[in-house]
C-alpha cells in the first residue's frame, strides 16, 4: 500500500474517533473514560497502543480535531470531570425546513416548563435543540406558534415529583398502593388511608387523575373494604405517606365498572355531530323534537356529571338515576340565582 494510502487509511480512522465521540456527546454529557470506551465499542484497538501518554494525547488530539476541523462546540466542566455538548456545528448540525421548524416551536410552547408533561419532553426538546445549528436557533427563538394548547396544571399547589414518579411506576408494574388522601367532600377537609390497586395515570381537565380499584380505605368516618372503582388526584396525596408494596397484583383481575349513561341532545350541539366523550356511544336518529339519544359506557360519573352539565340546557340526562338526581339538583341551584325576583348581592358604579 502506497504511503498516500496508508495515510488515508490513518486520517479515517481519525475521523471516525471523532464522529463517534460527538455521536456519544449528543446523548448527554461524558467523562473521558465513557468517551474512549464509546470509541473502542466501534473501533476496536483505538487508545489501546503505545504507553499511556500516548494514548492520552491521541485522545487530547482527538478532541482539538473535533473542536477546529468539525467546528463542533464542546466544553469540559471540571467538577463533574464530564465533556459537554453545547453546539454541534456546522457539519454535524441538523437542518430542519420551515415547517418542521414550526412544528418544533410548537412543542416547544406547548411542553414549557410548566407543563404536564414537562418531565418526559424536556430533555427530548432540549437534544433536538443542541443539534439545530445557531441561525435556526435564532429563528426558533423569534417564532410565534399560530396554534396553542394549554396543558398548564389547574391543580392548586405543585405535584411532588416523587409522587408522580412512585404512582407512575407503580402503574408500570402493577405494584399495590398505600397513601393517606385528603378527601375535599368534608368540611373540614379530612385525611383518609386508602390501599389501592393502580391502573391508569391520565392527565385530564388539567388535573393528573389516578384511576384505581380499592381495595380498603379507613380513617375517622370509619372504614370500608372493596370500595370499588375511585378516581384520586394527585395533588391531594400526601407526600410522606406513599407507600409501594412489594408484592405485584394480575393485570386483569379486576373489570372497570362501566355505568351506562342515557341522555338527550338538542339540535344545536348534535348538528355538527356528536364528540366521542365517552365509550362505546351510540347515537339514535334524529327524533320528532329534532333532539338525539346518545347512550355511553363510562366508569367516572363525577367526570360524566361535569361533561353533561357543560351542555346547559342543550341536555337532558336520564339514566343512570343517581347521576340525573345529581345534574337536576345542580341546574334548580343554579337557577336560584339567577331568580329574577332576587335582588343581586352587589351592583356596579
Amino acid at each position: 500500500m502506497s504511503n498516500a494510502g496508508v495515510g488515508w487509511g490513518s486520517k479515517w480512522l481519525s475521523i471516525r474517533r471523532c464522529l463517534v465521540i460527538v455521536r456519544c456527546l449528543q446523548e448527554g454529557p461524558a467523562s473521558k473514560a465513557e468517551l474512549t470506551r464509546a470509541v473502542r465499542e466501534l473501533a476496536p484497538g483505538a487508545y489501546s497502543a503505545g504507553s499511556d501518554a500516548a494514548r492520552r494525547k491521541r485522545f487530547e488530539r482527538d478532541m482539538r480535531n473535533v473542536r477546529e476541523e468539525l467546528g463542533v462546540d464542546v466544553d469540559y466542566e471540571r467538577g463533574a470531570g464530564q465533556y459537554v455538548l453545547v453546539d454541534s456545528g456546522p457539519l454535524l448540525s441538523v437542518g430542519l425546513s420551515p415547517d418542521a421548524l414550526g412544528g418544533l416551536a410548537f412543542l416547544l410552547n406547548t411542553f414549557d416548563a410548566e407543563s404536564a408533561a414537562s418531565e418526559q419532553t424536556q430533555p427530548l426538546l432540549e437534544a433536538i435543540q443542541r443539534l439545530l445549528p445557531g441561525d435556526q436557533l435564532s429563528k426558533l427563538e423569534r417564532y410565534s406558534p399560530e396554534l396553542e394548547i394549554n396543558l398548564r396544571h389547574l391543580d392548586h399547589g405543585e405535584i411532588h415529583p416523587g409522587i408522580l414518579a412512585t404512582v407512575r411506576r407503580a402503574v408500570a408494574e402493577r405494584h399495590v398502593l398505600q397513601f393517606d388522601y385528603v378527601s375535599p367532600r368534608h368540611d373540614p377537609p379530612q385525611i383518609h388511608t386508602h390501599v389501592v390497586e393502580p391502573y391508569r395515570l391520565r392527565f385530564q381537565n388539567g388535573h393528573w387523575q389516578l384511576g384505581a380499584y380499592c381495595r380498603r380505605w379507613s380513617g375517622s368516618q370509619g372504614q370500608k373494604a372493596h370500595a370499588g372503582w375511585l378516581t384520586y388526584r394527585l395533588t391531594r396525596i400526601e407526600i410522606d405517606s406513599v407507600e409501594v408494596w412489594p408484592h405485584k397484583f394480575p393485570r386483569d383481575q379486576r373489570r372497570r365498572r362501566l355505568v351506562t349513561l342515557v341522555y338527550r341532545l338538542g339540535p344545536a350541539l348534535h348538528r355538527g355531530g356528536v364528540s366521542p366523550r365517552f365509550e362505546e356511544m351510540d347515537v339514535s336518529a334524529i327524533e320528532a323534537d329534532g333532539w338525539v339519544t346518545v347512550s355511553a359506557r363510562t366508569d367516572d360519573l363525577f367526570a360524566a356529571r361535569r361533561i353533561l352539565l357543560a351542555y346547559g340546557e342543550n341536555c337532558q340526562v336520564l339514566e343512570p338515576p343517581e347521576l340525573r338526581r345529581q345534574v337536576a339538583t345542580a341546574a334548580r341551584k343554579m337557577a336560584g340565582f339567577y331568580d329574577e325576583d332576587e335582588t343581586p348581592p352587589y351592583r356596579r358604579g
